[in-house]
């Protein structure tokens, strides 16, 4: 493969002029030598590690080599477990496909094509064949392919999406361009200086075109214990295996099979297929609710969040202006309203302020006559037109200031609405006619009159009161950040609900001043991306899981960094890409939907993580006993499969989709454990009894594995028992339909299950061993409930000593 020469390039970039620009040799070299727009490495996985990683695992090669094993040992009905191990494994692939995939879409500037000047003539090039000091032709609607500096005319351009800020920004001769932001109006010519990986907007991009670790506290803690397990299985599984073969003196099938049993019951293999299948079914509930979940785990982060950093722009507001009041002075409303109507029409702006005016007047139609007009720029603050009856302005107080000479009043007046953060216009008239200028401009003449006041706000959505009383009810921190102004931001997020206990700019503002001041500041403007970053991961270093909202290119460093992701469908392709959620339809209610769909998840899955856990504790207590134990392992392994199908499998399933809510708690194993180390001590008991009384009485090996069975039945149909409380009806004729199946089992199929015939002493074992465990279930419950109690009141000694 040819290496890029960035690194080699030697000569001299020649700087050429406006009007010739680059010539087509000198183009074609600068490419050559990498310095062009050509896409920047994108940081995936190959598919060939994907797969690899998600096959050659340790937990993998212990479940294929045990089903190997047995069907090599003839007992093709004990391999039925590795149908689960593959469903796992294809979820594993599926999902890092998903994200390879996402990382690869990342593109923060869209592939079009750009005009450039090549040997004097303006020549359309795709966007990759933008060369180092090409020059650009920029117009209206162009969107800006590189860094690039403006060597001729003017424009405005949208950096929205980069820094945040909603006002265009005026550039004129000398002025950078950042690339990923586009032009709204004016013409000019500008030289690209950085391209490719070293422009603004595939920094950003490189940043975030790495696969993300994903953040789950359920994730990590079933990849602990697998860990765990995985070692132990194969210690005590070898071990098992040579007492049952060397010193029982088992033929090598039966010895090959009691060492399965004891191993595939340690591995909760259906327990990952069962999250995965919980957190996609929340997927898809939330999709219906047009709300696009990326990545299945964000679910449940989302739930666990106590701190949202939320970005004004596009999240709390809409992104549009409105009307927030009007007054006007010496004259009618219909005349001034009339008069503003008409040379709005005139003029023919269609930026974010005249679209608000056009929506609030009652009239939205004009002739657009006009004698003479100016178009707004930001650099005049205002736009005019002058009409049959007069010259019509409109435009920021300090613009047209010495034209109107304000009263104190109105000055006053102007003064109180700019504090409460709204943004002011004054409509004013004049006799005189706009006056021409050379540069084909036109100029306010002679003295204006001013008709009306009128005051914008960005408009509020409409969901976010009742969202952040939401989010105080339950204790979740909010952090505003913005790149606006920290007041107008602070008198937004107040208008929206939020309680802040203050505002500050932080615009160039070192790092450890802004540290300093984050635990008791709200609302942050003139952020820039990386101080959002910072901010993040500030309050993730306190242990706080974070969430970030956020649509622009400049939320992109800080949607990374977050534990949860969070952008608009509106949001910037970037925004988009790499966030875990996406609210469809730009509906704030969609972060409450989440987090109540991730709490009912989390319990679902708590609740049918007991059940699983039930056999890995059973099986892990009994084979490290019947290691020391001069008795055979009692099992066979399509007798847990049996267990593992009724008992744990098919409920826990089931159990995904009901709707219980509850308070999430960080630790996840504690409530799981709280259910089923009482089971599995109970499950250990019976067994126990059952081998030592079968080994004094002189019971058959398949009648002691039959009773083995029941026992393990007994016990883990307790457990189900506990956590479908509380019952209806629909939960009643589950469990009685499992036990019944368990029981027909035995009756219909005891070959298939290696059952003896039931006659009256199984019976009688039966009904004993029930009532036994009934009476050993309430103490095994308080002797768990004090461990774990001990366990937490040491974590938590242990945490304020680190503090």
């Amino acid at each position: 493969m040819r290496q890029k020469e960035e690194t080699q390039w030697t000569g001299e970039v020649p700087v050429p002029t406006a009007e010739e620009g680059l010539s087509d040799a000198q183009a074609a070299d600068l490419a050559a030598a990498g310095l062009s727009n050509a896409d920047a490495e994108v940081k995936a996985k190959p598919l060939s590690q994907i797969f690899s990683e998600n096959v050659f695992t340790l937990f993998n090669f212990l479940n294929f080599a045990l089903g190997a094993i047995v069907i090599m040992a003839g007992a093709y009905q004990n391999a039925l477990f590795l149908n689960v191990v593959l469903f796992n494994l294809s979820i594993g692939i599926i999902n890092q496909i998903r994200a390879k995939r996402a990382v690869e879409k990342l593109s923060l500037l869209s592939k079009v094509q750009v005009k450039v000047i090549r040997s004097g003539k303006v020549k359309l090039v795709d966007f990759a064949e933008v060369v180092l000091h090409d020059v650009l032709a920029l117009e209206p609607g162009s969107q800006i392919p590189a860094d690039c500096r403006i060597v001729e005319g003017s424009c405005e351009a949208d950096e929205t999406m980069l820094t945040g800020e909603s006002d265009t920004v005026y550039r004129q001769a000398g002025d950078m361009l950042l690339s990923g932001s586009y032009v709204v109006s004016g013409n000019c010519r500008a030289i690209a200086e950085r391209v490719g990986k070293e422009s603004y907007a595939a920094k950003v991009a490189n940043e975030t075109r790495v696969l993300k670790k994903t953040d789950s506290k359920i994730l990590d803690a079933l990849n602990s214990v697998i860990k765990v397990l995985t070692l132990f299985i194969v210690i005590m599984g070898t071990i098992l295996f040579l007492k049952e073969k060397f010193v029982l003196q088992e033929g090598m099938k039966d010895a090959i099979l009691s060492t399965t049993a004891a191993v595939i019951g340690m591995i909760p293999e259906g327990l990952i297929l069962l999250t995965n299948v919980a957190l996609a079914v929340g997927t898809i509930k939330l999709a219906r609710k047009q709300t696009l979940v990326q990545e299945m785990y964000a679910i449940e982060t989302l739930a666990r969040t106590n701190m949202l950093c939320i970005d004004k722009t596009g999240t709390i507001t809409d992104g549009t202006l409105e009307v927030d009041e009007a007054h006007s002075f010496g004259v009618t409303g219909a005349d001034w309203q009339d008069a503003l109507r008409r040379m709005l029409y005139a003029v023919g702006d269609d930026n974010a302020t005249a679209r608000a005016i056009k929506q609030w007047l009652p009239q939205q139609e004009g002739d657009g006559a006009y004698i003479a007009k100016m178009n707004f720029s930001s650099a005049r603050k205002w736009s005019g037109a002058t009409l049959t009856d007069g010259t019509y302005i409109l435009g920021a107080p300090e613009a047209i200031a010495s034209a109107c000479q304000y009263s104190a009043a109105l000055q006053a007046d102007i003064l109180q609405r700019q504090e409460q953060s709204l943004r002011v216009l004054i409509f004013a008239r004049g006799e005189q006619p706009l006056s021409p200028q050379q540069d084909g401009s036109f100029a306010i003449d002679g003295r204006l009159e001013v008709q009306a006041i009128l005051c914008f706000s960005e408009r509020v959505r409409p969901e976010a009161n009742e969202i952040f009383a939401y989010l105080r009810e339950n204790r979740i921190g909010v952090k505003v950040i913005s790149g606006d102004s920290a007041r107008t931001v602070y008198a937004i997020a107040q208008k929206a609900g939020a309680e802040c206990r203050g505002y500050a700019d932080v615009y160039g503002m070192e790092d450890e001043a802004l540290t300093a001041i984050l635990d008791d500041t709200d609302v942050f403007g003139r952020v820039s991306p990386q101080q959002k970053k910072l901010i993040v991961r500030h309050f993730k270093a306190q242990g706080n899981t974070v969430a970030m909202t956020g649509d622009g290119v400049n939320d992109v460093p800080a949607l990374r960094e977050a534990d949860c992701s969070i952008t608009l469908r509106t949001g910037s392709d970037a925004a988009r890409t790499i966030s875990q959620i996406v609210l469809m339809d730009s509906n704030l209610y969609a972060i409450y939907d989440t987090i109540m769909e991730g709490n009912l998840v989390i319990n679902n899955i708590q609740r049918s993580a007991s059940l699983f856990l039930v056999k890995t504790i059973f099986s892990c207590l009994l084979t490290a006993l019947f290691m020391l134990l001069p008795l055979s392992y009692p099992f066979y392994p399509i007798q847990l499969t049996l267990i593992s199908s009724l008992c744990i499998g098919v409920p826990g399933f089931l159990l995904t989709f009901q709707r219980r809510y509850g308070q999430i708690g960080e630790d996840f194993f504690g409530p799981v454990l709280k259910r089923a180390f009482p089971g599995a001590l109970g499950i250990v008991t019976l067994v126990l009894t059952v081998c030592t009384a079968g080994a004094l009485t002189g019971m058959t090996e398949q009648r002691i594995a039959m009773l083995s069975a029941i026992a393990g039945g007994i016990g883990a149909f307790t457990v189900l028992y506990r956590v479908m409380k509380p019952y209806d009806i629909w939960k009643g004729l589950l469990f009685g339909g499992l036990l019944a199946t368990f029981i027909g089992a035995m009756l219909l199929f005891p070959s298939l299950f290696f059952f003896e015939k039931l006659d009256w002493q199984i019976a009688v074992w039966a009904a004993g061993m029930f009532g036994v465990n009934l009476l050993l279930a309430k103490v095994y419950e308080n002797i768990t409930a004090w461990i774990l109690e001990k366990f937490r009141m040491r974590n938590n000694r242990k945490q304020a000593e680190g503090k």
